[in-house]
């Protein structure tokens, strides 16, 4: 669907719609979003390897949202989530690394 597509579009403002979109849409559609979370995750998560910190920035707020209404179904994507995640603390943006461990948080205690 569209916002997937959002999520690598070559342009960034294009990008950062998709994760504030995505972010909004699983706090306040939690039910209808997370249906759909073998689709949107893994685009959720290349979102950590944009080339822009502020696209990453905002994809660590919409992985943040979309993993607390997951739960067990987070599982089979923990590894993938805490590499990408923890690549993100070398970087030198404090507010990054911040939002980074936020997002490390929330995956732990969606899981249990």
């Amino acid at each position: 669907p569209w916002l997937v597509r959002g999520f690598s579009d070559s342009s960034l403002a294009v990008r950062l719609a998709a994760c504030w979109a995505m972010q909004q849409l699983a706090e306040f559609s939690q039910d209808e979003v997370t249906e759909h979370h073998e689709e949107l995750l893994p685009s959720i998560v290349n979102t950590l390897q944009d080339s822009n910190s502020l696209v990453q920035r905002r994809g660590c707020l919409a992985l943040e949202a979309f993993c607390d209404n997951l739960g067990e179904e987070l599982v089979p994507y923990l590894d993938g989530i805490m590499q990408r995640l923890s690549i993100l603390f070398s970087s030198p943006s404090y507010p990054l690394k911040e939002l980074a461990m936020s997002a490390v948080a929330s995956t732990a205690s969606a899981v249990g």
